[in-house]
């Protein structure tokens, strides 16, 4: 008779991890639909709150990935994401050696890009060169960039396109909604934009006349 192997310590350790996680997406789980909104708001702030610390745990393995590397043989970042890494640290408050060590570069490489980014011809070179008579991508980006924030609709295209104006750059507001629609999803076939125009125009009945009580 085949005598039992013995579990490692990992093992064991994972699967009372699990088991203890497993519980608690349950209890989770039915504060979402808990008639109370108070719990369910809580539940909601929880599950942000878990999903931010297995993004930050993602992050750190692949930081930790990245500083092993020697310095020569580490990758380039891309022009539009060195302008993504700007813009994340002054939207988080940042400081310029926080940041080096996020993205694992040298504190003096951030602060030669907000150097650069202040000179109008060094600046296309850092973050690229827009084509010709079409809009520069950093105006692209900032589009989406506000729609992002704003995701409840508060901002509509007219507002987008009178700040950015403010600034001294020339969009229209159509510019701004073409902008909006790229990343659009694809429309079926066979259904044509006068049914799709006309099916966004009608409010459903239940909106006005609920089926249930308290159900508006």
């Amino acid at each position: 008779m085949k005598a039992p192997t013995q579990r490692s310590i990992w093992r064991l350790v994972d699967a009372i991890s699990v088991s203890f996680m497993q519980a608690y997406m349950v209890a989770r789980a039915r504060a979402f639909e808990h008639p109370s909104p108070m719990l369910r708001m809580l539940a909601q702030r929880d599950h942000a709150h878990s999903d931010a610390v297995l993004l930050e745990r993602e992050l750190a393995i692949y930081r930790s990935q990245r500083q092993r590397r020697p310095a020569k043989r580490r990758p380039h970042f891309a022009p539009q994401e060195r302008c993504e890494i700007l813009q994340l640290k002054r939207l988080r408050g940042w400081s310029v050696k926080e940041t080096a060590q996020r993205f694992v570069v040298h504190p003096n490489t951030i602060r030669n890009w907000q150097r650069v980014v202040r000179e109008k011809h060094r600046a296309e070179r850092l973050v690229g060169q827009p084509p010709w008579n079409k809009l520069h991508a950093g105006v692209r980006w900032l589009v989406h960039e506000i729609r992002r924030l704003c995701p409840e609709r508060d901002f509509g295209t007219r507002t987008i396109a009178r700040h950015i104006m403010r600034a001294g750059i020339q969009i229209s507001r159509a510019s701004v909604r073409r902008i909006l629609d790229e990343h659009a999803p694809l429309r079926p076939k066979g259904c044509s934009s006068k049914r799709v125009s006309d099916s966004l125009r009608t409010a459903p009945d239940y909106f006005f006349n609920p089926p249930n009580p308290h159900h508006v």
